[in-house]
């Protein structure tokens, strides 16, 4: 009797992890074709072109005639900052705050390590932490770039 009554509990417990991991798939399905169909644009390796993406984007605000909001909108900006790279202390800190990590080359240019930006790459990188931002910029190693 108790074996059964495991038995039964056991086989529940499976069938409740089955369904949530099947639920679970099925939301992140759904997420992947909204973001594909909002411009998300994902290499044969299975990575987020950030470059490629960020233009869909703006054609796609172009094409509906209206621009993204909310999670959309910082989402192209986020695409727009690693393809492009950020220019202003405030981009810097926006980044941080999408939990991205920061790399600031010996020159005092700031980029995100990505595959369109392997060609960015200069011995003696650092990693650019939260912390050392404002001193980095007090001591003059990061400059804003002007726009071009």
């Amino acid at each position: 009797m108790t074996i059964g009554m495991f038995a039964a509990a056991a086989a529940l417990s499976l069938l409740g992890l089955y369904i949530h991991h099947r639920t679970r798939m099925l939301r992140m399905r759904k997420t992947l074709r909204d973001a594909q169909a909002s411009g998300l644009a994902i290499s044969k390796d299975g990575n987020i072109d950030a470059e490629i993406t960020f233009a869909s984007m703006l054609q796609e605000e172009e094409r509906k005639g209206r621009r993204f909001e909310g999670k959309q909108a910082r989402f192209m900006e986020l695409m727009r900052l690693v393809s492009e790279g950020p220019k202003t202390i405030a981009e810097i800190r926006f980044l941080f705050e999408e939990g991205m990590e920061p790399v600031i080359r010996p020159d005092g240019i700031v980029y995100i390590p990505a595959i369109e930006n392997e060609h960015m790459y200069m011995e003696g990188e650092l990693d650019l932490l939260e912390e050392d931002l404002d001193s980095y910029v007090a001591a003059g190693f990061i400059k804003e770039q002007k726009a071009a």
